[in-house]
């Protein structure tokens, strides 16, 4: 949560019952932030996997990373 809206709740704790509406509806703000950082964090993560399986099956195979036969310690390296 931002460090302003951190503030505001803090304020808003000094209103009483009459702002709860409006601490759920910033509370409410920052879970669907947390959502979307979440939602990034899982995608770049299945990315990771997807690599990181991509070139266990190389190596599973004694592939390079052209698909071709690799020798025993072969640098990859993008042309």
């Amino acid at each position: 949560m931002p460090t302003a809206e951190m503030m505001s709740f803090v304020q808003m704790l000094g209103e009483g019952a009459a702002s709860h509406a409006s601490r759920i509806a910033l509370l409410e703000r920052h879970r669907r932030r947390l959502s979307e950082r979440r939602a990034a964090i899982d995608a770049a993560d299945r990315a990771l996997e997807s690599k990181i399986s991509h070139y266990r099956r190389l190596i599973a195979q004694g592939l390079d990373c052209h698909g071709l036969a690799a020798p025993a310690a072969s640098p990859c390296r993008t042309q």
